[in-house]
């Protein structure tokens, strides 16, 4: 038998880690990084909002694009939608 007790050990318990926002910090960490993303509607690719000057805002929503050859792109296609109806 040993004399050690529970205590007396490093603890692998989740309390000891420090934590940024809430119990599980990875988690929102890995959360925030992906709302801070938005996909761009012509090519896919993820684009930061808060970074890209490339944006659209039609009928009350924004739209962020990673070219201003995706934003020219996806402003014609809505424009000749809009022809159209």
């Amino acid at each position: 038998m040993s004399d050690t007790q529970a205590s007396d050990k490093p603890s692998d318990n989740v309390e000891d880690v420090p934590r940024d926002c809430c119990s599980a910090a990875r988690t929102c960490a890995s959360t925030a990084a992906a709302t801070a993303t938005s996909i761009d509607p012509v090519c896919g690719m993820q684009v930061d909002p808060a970074a890209t000057p490339h944006r659209l805002a039609l009928a009350g929503v924004e739209h962020y694009f990673c070219s201003a050859h995706c934003r020219q792109t996806f402003a014609d296609s809505n424009a000749q939608a809009s022809a159209a109806r």
